[in-house]
């Protein structure tokens, strides 16, 4: 299921991640200054309220709220990789 882009509140001093859909069931965010995508929460750029979403496809999501619901993993085609071994 995709959600549909909703408006952002207009709260001064909220900072957002911008997700554009998912890979493999993570969010994929935008990285800082519009220049690339991640779904490493660590990598994703933050910005304010003033920033207008022009795609259907991104949603601007409180960073507060993504940081909640977040969650530490490790793939195993890494680990695989790491350990020299094929996964």
């Amino acid at each position: 299921m995709t959600p549909k882009q909703l408006p952002a509140p207009e709260v001064k001093g909220t900072r957002y991640y911008i997700q554009t859909g998912d890979v493999d069931g993570m969010a994929l965010w935008w990285l800082p200054e519009g220049s690339g995508y991640t779904t490493d929460l660590d990598e994703a750029g933050e910005y304010d309220e003033t920033f207008v979403v022009r795609r259907e496809v991104d949603i601007m999501v409180p960073v507060d709220l993504a940081r909640r619901l977040a969650r530490r993993c490790v793939l195993a085609s890494r680990l695989c990789e790491e350990m020299g071994r094929a996964g």
